[in-house]
């Protein structure tokens, strides 16, 4: 589980792990990130994407 994680805006590279058990669930995500905008994780059909939270 990821709360908050605080990052600077710009072209930004994150890797997740998805099971801490398992080396292997390992994913990165390549996203330019825009400051003052926030954004969650979402699972999609086994695909994790980095979409803005509309909250």
């Amino acid at each position: 589980m990821v709360p908050l994680a605080l990052v600077a805006p710009g072209d930004r590279r994150l890797q997740l792990q998805l099971d801490r058990d398992d080396p292997e669930s390992r994913v990165t995500i390549n996203a330019k990130l825009e400051q003052g905008v926030r954004y969650q994780l979402r699972l999609d059909n086994e695909i994790v994407r980095l979409v803005e939270d509309q909250r």
